[in-house]
C-alpha cells in the first residue's frame, strides 16, 4: 500500500477499488491470473520442528504444512477443517490463496453460529459459504449493506444472557 502513485488513496478505498477491478474483470470473462508464480509458494507452508541441541536447534521433523502437523499430533481432525475460500485443489494453490485473501478481506470469517449447524454470514463470500454448506452447515446470508467494512454478523451480536464471572 505504500506507493507514491497511490499515496493519497486511503487503504480501505484502495482495497475496494482492487476488489471491484478483480470482480469486473472476472465477470467480463477476463480472468486475472496470479501475479506471483506458484513456485514462490512451494515451501511457504512447510512446518519444521526443532529440538534444542547442545550446538543449537536441531531439525527433527518436517511436514508439508502446519495443518498436517496439527492433524498428526491429534490437535485437529482432518474432516473438521473448513477453509476460507473453499478447499484448495492442490498444495500451495495460488488461485485459492488469492480467493481466500479476497474473501478474508470481505469478512468471510466474521460469522455467528445461531444454533448447531446454522450460521449467519455475508452473502458476498460465495466460496466460503459453499464450503460451509458442503460440510452440512446451513448458511443464512446477510446482504452486503449490513455493517459493510465495519464488522459483520459476529461483530454485531451480544449474548442475551451472560454467566456470572
Amino acid at each position: 500500500f505504500d506507493s507514491e502513485a497511490m499515496g493519497d488513496v486511503p487503504k480501505r478505498l484502495l482495497l475496494k477499488a482492487l476488489e471491484a477491478l478483480w470482480a469486473q474483470s472476472e465477470g467480463e470473462g477476463r480472468p486475472m491470473g496470479p501475479m506471483i508464480h506458484p513456485d514462490a509458494f512451494r515451501d511457504s507452508c512447510v512446518c519444521s520442528v526443532y529440538e534444542r541441541g547442545s550446538n543449537g536447534p536441531r531439525l527433527t521433523r518436517r511436514w508439508p504444512s502446519l495443518v498436517d502437523f496439527l492433524i498428526e499430533e491429534d490437535k485437529l481432525e482432518a474432516d473438521g477443517l473448513i477453509y476460507v475460500g473453499g478447499r484448495p485443489k492442490e498444495p500451495n494453490d495460488v488461485e485459492h490463496l488469492m480467493r481466500a485473501l479476497m474473501e478474508q478481506a470481505r469478512g468471510a470469517t466474521n460469522i455467528i453460529t445461531v444454533k448447531p449447524g446454522v450460521v449467519i454470514a455475508y452473502e458476498r463470500n460465495h466460496a466460503t459459504n459453499e464450503e460451509l454448506r458442503a460440510n452440512g452447515i446451513r448458511v443464512k446470508e446477510w446482504d452486503d449493506s449490513y455493517l459493510d467494512m465495519l464488522g459483520g454478523p459476529h461483530c454485531s451480536t451480544s449474548p442475551l444472557w451472560r454467566d456470572a464471572a
